[in-house]
Order: C-alpha cells, then structure tokens, then sequence
C-alpha cells in the first residue's frame, strides 16, 4: 500500500516580501498569501482527492491549509512536528543583512557562521521527519495534504533524498507543492515532483 503526500509550502507573508527570517515567529498571510492560498485550494479541488490535511501550528501554514481543508469539507488537523526550524537569533533580520555580514552564507552552511541558536540541522530533519512518518501511518493508502514551511520541507526533501535535494539546493516557492509517494511495504519513499508551482501568477 502506497500513501500520497502534497507537502505545500504556506502563502506568501509581508516577511516573505521583506527577506526575513521567520522561522517560528508567528507571522500570518498577507493579501497576496491569502490569494495564493485560495488559487492553491481551487487547483487541489480540480486535479486531487485528499483525505486529510495537516499543518503546523504557525498562523501562515494554517491559514494556508484552511483554504485547502475547506474545499474537501475536511478540519485541518495541527501537527508541531511541521513547524518551521527556529532560526533564534536571526528571526526577524533581514536575509541581505546576514549574507553582507557573513559573505557565503546559505541555507546550506547557515550553522558555520556565527552563534545565532539555530535549532541544529539534525534535530531539525529528525523532527519533521518523524512527523511526516507518523502522519502517513494513519492514512495507509491514502492521499494527504501537509502544509509546512520552507526551511522545515526542505529538511524532510534532503533526508528522504538522501542529500540530493535540500536546503541551498532546492528553492521552494509559496504554496508550492511538493509530491511524495511513502510505499508502506518497501518502508520506502518516492520524490514524484518537486515544488510544483504552476498554479502561481507569474
């Protein structure tokens, strides 16, 4: 038995706009968020049949997953593990800031510049991962929305990928969806695609 899941990156927020760190400061959607997210819902509404769908705890995630959750008639279920990876110091300073104070910093080698409390990279892709586990074993067979964020997803993509895709490789768009197959007998996971945006307005 395989499990389909729609991992969804959340709406776009005014941070987005302005290049900051969000990590889990608790941010919600700005207008062109809440539009993504109802463009995001009516394309799953067209093309998919969901189950189920889970978000983190974070308002921009929820709010995102709402619009989804609404068109099945489903009740979005929060799950913590999906949370966005604590950027601690650096949540709320801009990305340009960062990069000109520490020249070559990435998503990639973020924890070799500085003390800034970042929730660890491992820790990081165990969490998620764990959730991510967990939530497929209750839905065996079936097909499943997560909307999480991009730092958290990119996590998961890396661990599953065995570091082929991930952070400071794979750039991941708002409300982009990325497909995953878990077969439950193989204990084996399938990337299908990766950051499907083609619903977004360019």
């Amino acid at each position: 038995m395989k499990t389909k899941i729609f991992l969804v990156r959340h709406g776009q927020t005014d941070w987005n706009i302005e290049r900051k760190y969000q990590g889990q400061k608790d941010i919600p959607l700005n207008k062109t968020g809440k539009a993504q997210a109802s463009i995001l819902a009516d394309r799953f509404i067209r093309e998919f049949v969901i189950s189920a769908v889970y978000s983190s705890d974070l308002k921009r995630a929820k709010e995102t997953a709402e619009e989804i959750a609404k068109r099945f008639q489903l009740k979005v279920q929060i799950h913590y593990g999906l949370r966005e990876r604590n950027f601690g110091l650096l949540e709320g300073r801009k990305i340009d800031e960062i990069i000109k104070q520490y020249p070559g910093v990435h998503m990639g080698n973020i924890e070799t510049f500085g003390s800034f409390d970042i929730e660890p990279f491992h820790l990081l892709k165990n969490r998620v991962y764990l959730a991510v586990k967990e939530i497929v074993k209750r839905h065996v067979g079936e097909n499943i929305a997560l909307v999480s964020h991009g730092a958290a997803i990119n996590a998961f993509l890396h661990e599953v990928s065995k570091g082929e895709v991930g952070p400071g490789i794979t750039k991941l768009t708002n409300t982009g969806i990325s497909k995953i197959i878990y077969d439950h007998e193989k204990d084996q996971w399938i990337i299908e695609q990766i950051n499907d945006d083609s619903h977004v307005d360019r």
